[in-house]
């Protein structure tokens, strides 16, 4: 896709650079020095060394809804053969759970969080891939595979492309479904059972709100058991906590930005990955909520 920068009015086509990243160590020294602002990824490790010297982690790192993540770069092309090589580490990870926390409550410095196991993720970065790839990545459920395309630009220019990316969790909703019927599942990971431990009144208003914020082009939704629902570009934009009298709306900065109402909360000092929360405490607040979504969806753009 060609890129144009705009200069007097005109369009001036930026042309392609491939000197950015002459090596591998090139991109995976930029990445990490840049993991938050990029994929709102936390560095934990740099280069993990397998226990029997099988190979090595290129990142291992924890992202905003505390889902373990291990990133392996590739400066050009990433064939098939590097999902078994990735999912072999996330087996070796997956066995030494405890060391990985062990290692993000030191980067943290902070022991009030739970690590997300059961949504665990898999990231490759690279030029181009394979088609067998990319087939295989869409079928891989625990760890979810994300491949991010990097195009590099002159002018210091770089694009990234979400080409398999966040693993869904989607449940659909029957209308016909009386609310009073619907019952968590045990895990409590269903659209479902978190709508059915708040007020019978927010039930439709939150329905028509997530299948508005759903049709959003490139939004994922990813339902956490005991957490809530957060929803992503490449990064997260808002998080649905339930309580049993309210539904708390955790925003992005860009939120912040167009409050006129000013009705936002700054929870900054929490360190859950979301800087602001708004309260829906009655059905005329899923409007304003709307309003707040649209404002850190296009911030995000």
């Amino acid at each position: 896709m060609p890129l144009f920068q705009l200069k007097d009015g005109k369009a001036v086509q930026l042309n392609p650079d491939a000197k950015t990243f002459r090596a591998e160590n090139d991109l995976h020294t930029f990445f990490e020095a840049n993991l938050f602002e990029l994929l709102n990824i936390t560095l934990i490790a740099r280069e993990y060394t397998i226990n029997d010297h099988s190979g090595r982690i290129d990142t291992l790192g924890l992202d905003e809804i505390n889902r373990p993540v291990i990133i392996e770069y590739k400066v050009d092309m990433a064939g098939d053969e590097v999902l078994a090589q990735g999912l072999s580490y996330f087996g070796f990870l997956n066995e030494n759970r405890s060391h990985f926390e062990l290692l993000a409550a030191k980067v943290l410095q902070r022991q009030d969080y739970r690590i997300d196991w059961q949504q665990p993720r898999l990231v490759f970065v690279a030029k181009r891939f394979s088609d067998r790839l990319v087939t295989a990545a869409k079928f891989s459920k625990i760890p979810s595979v994300d491949l991010i395309r990097y195009s590099t630009f002159e002018d210091n220019v770089m694009i990234l492309d979400i080409i398999v990316g966040q693993q869904t969790q989607l449940t659909r909703l029957a209308p016909s479904t009386p609310e009073t019927n619907l019952k968590p599942p045990k895990d409590n990971n269903e659209v479902g059972g978190y709508l059915s431990q708040t007020r019978q009144e927010f039930q439709q208003p939150f329905r028509a709100l997530r299948e508005a914020l759903i049709g959003l082009d490139g939004i994922k939704e990813v339902i956490q058991p005991k957490v809530g629902i957060t929803y992503y570009t490449i990064k997260a934009i808002a998080r649905f906590e339930f309580g049993k009298s309210y539904i708390n709306l955790l925003v992005k900065g860009g939120a912040a930005n167009d409050d006129p109402q000013k009705r936002l909360r700054d929870i900054a000092n929490h360190k859950v990955g979301f800087p602001y929360l708004f309260q829906i405490s009655s059905v005329d607040d899923f409007e304003y909520a709307k309003h707040l979504l649209q404002a850190a969806y296009s911030d995000m753009r």
